[in-house]
């Protein structure tokens, strides 16, 4: 093999090499940038809460998943169509949480309401 031929492989592949490298680099920064974003953000586990007649209240999906339990275990009646053909309460609870952002209370007292919020950190 000539040594021009020679000298002009190892160009080749040292460009080859610093393009891999290139592509690594910029491969861990979008992964870095992705990670800095789920940090920055807490996402899906924080709640506005809007309760009739009090204050709307930031809650995390537990606290809120607590007050749509309490609020339908002691539902007086018949619950809504939806949600009484369901076979359990943590079904309910699962079903409003993850579809619904509104239930209206017995008695007129008015509708509770949750949303879903991304809070910095």
């Amino acid at each position: 093999m000539r040594a021009s031929t020679m000298m002009q492989n190892k160009v080749e592949g040292r460009t080859k090499g610093r393009k891999k490298m290139a592509q690594g680099v910029r491969r861990s920064r979008v992964l870095e940038a992705r990670n800095k974003r789920a940090v920055m953000y807490d996402e899906g586990n924080q709640y506005v809460l809007l309760e009739p007649g009090q204050d709307e209240r930031f809650v995390t999906k537990e606290e809120l998943r607590d007050v749509l339990h309490h609020v339908l275990d002691t539902w007086e009646g018949q619950l809504p169509a939806d949600l009484d053909s369901m076979d359990s309460l943590e079904d309910c609870v699962d079903y409003l949480v993850d579809s619904v952002c509104e239930i209206n209370l017995n008695h007129d007292l008015g509708a509770l309401q949750w949303y879903s919020v991304r809070l910095d950190s």
